[in-house]
């Protein structure tokens, strides 16, 4: 809590420490060392502090330790043999957590994750052991693993073997994380989204990736941030997918499209999908969803009904009637749009007059959202929102900059 937060000072601190020197807390195998002493300097637009964070984590990294846990995470999650991973941490001077014969094993886990990030956190553990090797072929990753690498040494090339499998794997990993990044942010751009943060590329990335999702975090983050923009090519001829189809209105006689795939109007989801209410003969009553798409469709739920009635508490009479299903679009205002202007539109779309629509039910459908309230007026017909007079469909950035500018 708030207030056992506030309590913690150097003082319990300390305290702490020494029971655990003492054996009085029981926290597992914990490896402590100490440092030089460091004087911290005073701030300089934050470059000093940023020094000294830097040499903290030098003199913590110089004095890292692994344990045969480590060394078979690594080789779970590199598919390496711990002797080859052994073979490389000896090489590159890794201190090893020497075995003690008297130490009570009980605290050690008995067996290893099979989450691959769990497996890649532990190896982790040495991995600024091998961001100079990569520092010219992968700086960016290079940097990650040992943000502090310019206080390592140089850029060297491995000559072990068992080094180099490491590495070899472990580019791979680099490698794919950022291919897969590329792939979501192109999904993404295809779909008109040209500046979308972490979160949202994270929520595109493939979930059965054969690649931990810590690297593709990683990956995402430095692609996405303003030092990092080199998905952000120009996007004036990039061309986008419609997130809607270009008509609900069938061309030929202006009537509302019958397309299961085709999105519903004046209600949610696909024209194919709703729900039916059925009544049995024993006059109980089930629900049940029209068409395939969903794992509900076809299956009755019992207890809907009864489930609405009572929330709601109201009656649902099977033969009573229901809002009109959007047919009559009489309603809907005509667009006040001139014929000068729409060619002026067309032409901004390079003459492609099937992207530029004024029919009714376009206008409607695009003039509101999905929220209960635009559903219940495209059902009523009671016009409470405003209708545009044109309804377009740009296909690239260039074409958007025209309209904009014609408006």
């Amino acid at each position: 809590s708030r207030g056992l937060h506030e309590e913690m000072n150097l003082r319990r601190l300390m305290n702490w420490m020494r029971r655990v020197f003492l054996g009085n807390v029981n926290i597992g195998r914990v490896y402590i060392s100490a440092s030089e002493n460091m004087v911290m300097p005073k701030s300089d637009n934050g470059q000093n502090i940023q020094k000294l964070a830097c040499t903290i984590q030098s003199r913590h990294q110089s004095r890292v330790m692994v344990s045969n846990y480590h060394i078979k995470s690594a080789s779970l999650a590199l598919e390496l043999s711990e002797e080859v991973v052994l073979e490389a941490l000896l090489e590159l001077g890794c201190q090893i957590w020497p075995e003690s014969s008297d130490y009570n094993t009980t605290t050690l886990p008995r067996t290893m994750p099979e989450n691959r990030e769990m497996l890649w956190a532990s190896m982790l553990q040495f991995g600024h052991l091998l961001g100079s090797f990569i520092a010219i072929s992968h700086p960016m990753w290079s940097l990650w693993l040992s943000p502090s690498f310019e206080q390592l040494g140089v850029n060297s090339t491995p000559t072990n073997k068992a080094v180099g499998k490491i590495l070899s794997k472990l580019v791979q990993q680099f490698e794919l994380a950022e291919k897969i990044v590329d792939e979501a942010l192109e999904n993404l751009h295809s779909k008109g989204f040209h500046s979308p943060d972490e979160k949202h590329v994270i929520q595109y990335l493939p979930a059965s990736a054969q690649v931990p999702l810590l690297l593709m975090q990683v990956a995402v983050k430095v692609k996405v941030s303003p030092a990092g923009a080199s998905h952000k090519k120009s996007k004036i001829t990039r061309h986008v997918k419609p997130l809607f189809a270009s008509s609900v209105v069938n061309a030929a006689n202006g009537q509302l499209q019958n397309n299961p795939n085709a999105e519903a109007f004046g209600a949610w989801g696909y024209q194919d999908s709703c729900f039916v209410l059925n009544v049995k003969p024993d006059k109980s009553k089930y629900v049940m969803m029209k068409g395939k798409r969903y794992a509900i469709s076809g299956k009755p739920l019992t207890g809907l009904a009864d489930f609405v009635a009572k929330e709601l508490n109201a009656v649902i009479d099977p033969n009573g009637v229901t809002f009109p299903a959007c047919g009559d679009l009489r309603h809907i205002p005509e667009s006040d749009l001139t014929a000068e202007s729409t060619s002026k539109i067309v032409a901004s779309l390079g003459g492609d007059e099937s992207r530029i629509s004024l029919r009714q039910a376009d206008r409607a459908r695009h003039g509101t959202g999905h929220s209960q309230e635009d559903m219940y007026d495209l059902r009523t017909g009671l016009i409470r929102f405003r209708v545009p007079d044109v309804v377009v469909w740009p296909e690239n950035e260039g074409e958007v900059q025209a309209l904009v500018s014609l408006a």
